[in-house]
């Protein structure tokens, strides 16, 4: 059996969709389509606000592409748009979700009722050493953003199960195609932000900083005076163009910034991870297809810098072009992290699906099931109606045969019975009363007649015979006197 997930990362420069393919069995995770809606090719253009663009680039994916009602959606949102923070707790895993809320209304910046936050502790709990606290990483999403990419995805809303952060979907891809098994650093240039995350294993923290591939096209806008598209292909074409020189100088200064910001962040860490030693830099994004920028970057932070050429596990279908596959795939790893995480493989398992939307779309993908126990008690409850219907003929057919005057017979022979042995125990009772004195042996033979007159039947046995002692006042005026007075301190009782 196999599942259908889609992976959307909202980029600022593009819409980056990825369909896969999951075989529970197997195990294996197999991409079936990709694309990339650039939004400078739709009438919004580059121009307009992200909401706009992320809107338009929705309107152009459903004129394409359909999502089933059976399918998983998994979605991404830039890490400039989630607060993040790692917080040390106590050495108590059992209590972690209790502190960590308290510890939430004390770290998030704004109102935790107006954010989808959610947590993770950087090590398993197996791994922890007794007394060591407990690393966490905190992540938050203001409800209003999430309330806009409820309305984006208003179609899909039941087939919605994720809601993750750029950067950390792009580590869970890493994570689980095996490339990230000692410390590195990821740098994912994109449009608007650059997403520095360190892995330090079993460790990880990111950084998001505003500025991006678009502050080096702005930079040849400004200074050639020409428009947003126009720069972009200057800016892709740099490393070939005949005034390739002139075009660096101008980017320069910009991309002096953008790499001091990266050895500020990467000094920051190294003050909280003293031990930590990098030797590379994995680049990512889609800034990356401007020529020369990886050796740029290899320049100014003294680092081996490489990308990611191809995958390990993720199956590319036999029916995709692998060339534009690989083109695509320096900027777009958070879209496939994104299939990783739905799949169930994630390393890290951060959700911002708001919890009635994540319940609704359980009752959804639960409905055939929820639907075939309700067909089975419906089932259940027809058979008992049928069972008390046939039940019900069964008497009604038993009425017609019965010999009803057998029975009046004999209810009145069972009346009698009840009338003679109530007769019966009463006889009994009144010679339990009969007290006899000292007699002879041939006075008990004299009391049998006596003992069987009482009876209106011949039937009658004796079956045993007591005998105690009592003094002669002792005895009732009912004992029938035989051969005179009675003088013994016995009584006889004859059953």
């Amino acid at each position: 059996m196999a599942r259908t997930i889609w992976g959307m990362d909202f980029g600022d420069w593009a819409l980056k969709v990825v369909r896969a393919s999951y075989d529970i069995k197997s195990g294996s995770i197999t991409v079936d389509l990709f694309d990339e809606i650039v939004y400078g090719d739709l009438p919004c253009g580059f121009e307009v606000g992200p909401q706009e663009k992320h809107r338009a680039g929705i309107i152009a994916f459903r004129s394409k592409y359909e999502i089933a009602p059976g399918d998983d959606l998994c979605v991404s949102v830039s890490g400039s748009e989630v607060f993040s923070r790692f917080i040390n707790l106590p050495p108590v895993p059992e209590s972690i979700d209790e502190i960590i809320r308290y510890e939430a209304r004390q770290q998030i910046p704004f109102d935790i009722d107006d954010v989808v936050w959610d947590y993770q502790p950087v090590k398993e709990e197996q791994d922890l050493e007794i007394g060591e606290e407990i690393e966490c990483g905190l992540f938050a999403l203001k409800k209003e953003r999430v309330e806009e990419l409820m309305d984006l995805l208003e179609p899909w809303r039941k087939n919605l199960r994720v809601v993750q952060n750029a950067p950390l979907a792009v580590y869970n891809l890493l994570e689980y195609e095996g490339l990230v098994g000692e410390a590195a650093v990821v740098v994912d240039i994109g449009s608007a932000t650059t997403d520095v995350l360190v892995l330090n294993p079993p460790r990880f923290w990111v950084r998001t900083l505003l500025l991006a591939g678009d502050d080096l096209t702005r930079a040849l806008v400004e200074q050639f005076g020409i428009s947003h598209e126009e720069a972009e292909k200057i800016k892709r074409r740099a490393g070939r163009s005949t005034h390739r020189d002139q075009i660096l100088r101008v980017l320069q200064p910009v991309f002096d910034d953008l790499t001091n910001e990266i050895q500020r962040s990467l000094g920051y860490y190294k003050s909280i991870a003293r031990d930590v030693r990098f030797e590379r830099v994995l680049a990512l994004g889609s800034a990356l297809k401007m020529t020369g920028l990886s050796q740029m970057l290899a320049g100014a932070l003294q680092y081996q810098v490489r990308g990611v050429q191809e995958l390990r596990r993720i199956q590319l279908a036999g029916s995709l072009d692998s060339e534009g596959f690989k083109a695509f795939l320096p900027g777009s790893c958070a879209a496939l992290g994104l299939v990783v995480q739905g799949a169930g493989q994630a390393r890290v398992h951060i959700n911002m699906v708001p919890e009635e939307v994540a319940m609704a779309g359980v009752m959804s993908e639960k409905k055939p099931w929820l639907l075939a126990a309700a067909i089975g008690l419906l089932a259940i409850a027809g058979v008992l109606v049928l069972g008390e219907r046939l039940h019900a003929q069964d008497i009604a057919g038993a009425e017609e045969i019965v010999n009803w005057s057998g029975l009046d017979t004999a209810r009145k022979i069972q009346q009698d019975y009840d009338a003679a042995a109530n007769a019966a125990n009463a006889t009994l009772n009144k010679l339990d009363s009969m007290a006899k004195s000292d007699f002879r042996r041939d006075v008990l033979l004299q009391l049998l007649p006596v003992f069987a007159g009482v009876f209106s039947t011949d039937e009658v046995f004796v079956t045993a015979l007591r005998v105690e002692w009592m003094e002669p006042g002792e005895i009732t005026q009912d004992m029938p006197l035989i051969g005179g007075r009675m003088r013994g301190a016995r009584r006889a009782r004859a059953r």
